[in-house]
């Protein structure tokens, strides 16, 4: 497992490290430390070749398997979201969507209605690619999620109940061929759940949730939650039998 960290609390401050941990035999080592590191980085992702992929404020850093780094061309501004596909890197911005092919190092961006900003990217079993739209920032919209089907260029909205439809889709993960999305509203500080069939375009409410979860997870086939409250975080595991009761 491939983690990184910040020599400061301060993101600003040079200094950063990838770590990496043995799941085996726990052994943690420094896989790579740059101290001048200025840029801080707020995902990462390892591609089939080994490249590491460093999300920032500033766009992607690639650093590949002789320790160089280079830029992502094209995705520049904030990185809101990364994830990978066979060859492909996808990338979400403040700019936009866009797509990098790993073997031609090609990166192109993809359309979306109304040049809608995007907070995060999820993709099922099926390669279908799940946007979560900014909200908050593309008023007026009707929806929150568009969603884009393999083989398919064109991007569609998933359709929910009015809470799903007009607040912000944080976090999306796939459990039992089912797609779970935490949807939130922070001004009536509520948070549901809410679920679709893998391939559907509509949502159904499952249950409400804390407003403080920062990710949803699989978990062995169960919901995985990472919660901050009151300076703690909590990992906290839902099962998904009981979870299954609630839709019915």
């Amino acid at each position: 497992m491939y983690y990184t960290t910040f020599d400061s609390s301060d993101l600003h401050t040079p200094g950063q490290k990838i770590w990496k941990y043995n799941i085996s035999t726990r052994d943690n080592e420094i896989y790579w430390e740059n101290k001048e590191f200025k840029v801080g980085s707020f995902h990462m992702i390892i591609d089939i070749k080994g490249n590491i992929y460093l999300t920032s404020a500033g766009g992607v850093i690639i650093l590949n398997n002789k320790n160089k780094f280079k830029t992502m061309p094209l995705v520049s501004g904030m990185v809101t979201d990364i994830t990978y596909l066979k060859n492909n890197i996808y990338v979400t911005t403040f700019d936009g969507f866009y797509k990098y092919n790993i073997n031609t190092e090609i990166a192109e961006k993809i359309n979306l209605p109304n040049n809608l900003m995007v907070n995060s990217i999820f993709i099922d079993k099926n390669e279908n690619i799940y946007l979560a739209i900014y909200r908050s920032i593309n008023k007026p919209i009707s929806y929150s999620v568009l969603i884009i089907k393999k083989g398919q260029s064109e991007a569609k909205p998933i359709i929910g109940d009015d809470f799903f439809n007009i607040n912000d889709t944080m976090w999306i993960t796939e459990i039992n061929s089912k797609i779970y999305f935490y949807s939130l509203n922070l001004a009536s500080k509520k948070a549901k759940l809410y679920y679709s069939d893998l391939d559907s375009n509509k949502v159904n409410y499952v249950l409400d949730l804390s407003i403080n979860v920062q990710t949803l997870f699989n978990l062995n086939n169960e919901l995985g939650l990472v919660t901050h409250e009151n300076g703690n975080t909590v990992i906290e595991v839902l099962n998904i039998d009981s979870i299954e009761k609630n839709m019915k």
